[in-house]
């Protein structure tokens, strides 16, 4: 009786440390997109004339760096 409660609270704290993690995958996936929706603002109200143009390399080298921490989508 006492094997089975013990295995029982054991199986109760696993499901509660995935519970956490997924909490924490999900308030990361939340800011990706709020960071990702605040550059796409940014760029739509000060477009580039030229990709191209070297005095936007820095903006872009930026845009990069953030898009490769991104994981993509795997449906």
């Amino acid at each position: 009786m006492l094997v089975i409660i013990a295995r029982k609270q054991i199986c109760i704290g696993e499901l509660l440390c995935e519970k956490f993690v997924f909490q924490l995958v999900i308030r990361q996936r939340d800011q990706n997109i709020l960071n990702l929706q605040g550059q796409i603002l940014v760029l739509q109200n000060n477009p580039l004339e030229n990709m191209a143009d070297a005095r936007h390399l820095s903006v872009l080298i930026m845009i990069v760096l953030v898009l490769a921490k991104t994981k993509p989508y795997i449906g």
